[in-house]
């Protein structure tokens, strides 16, 4: 399996490409942007605190985009 979010660098990163692209996505269900920015912080959060524990079995993308939903 996949444990890519471990190292702090590949996690930074895919926060910088990621975030605003699931802050849009998760404001399509919300319809306000303050909870979609908050939701997405929250599930970046989950997912540093929780990273050792964490199966990636699909893209990363994919992953991440199914995250929220979740919440």
């Amino acid at each position: 399996m996949l444990k890519p979010f471990e190292n702090i660098n590949y996690f930074e990163s895919i926060f910088k490409e990621y975030f605003n692209p699931l802050v849009n996505f998760v404001n399509k269900y919300l319809n306000n942007f303050e909870n979609s920015r908050e939701v997405v912080q929250m599930t970046f959060v989950k997912l540093w605190a929780n990273r050792s524990n964490l199966e990636v079995r699909s893209s990363v993308k994919s992953y991440l985009f199914k995250l929220p939903k979740t919440r």
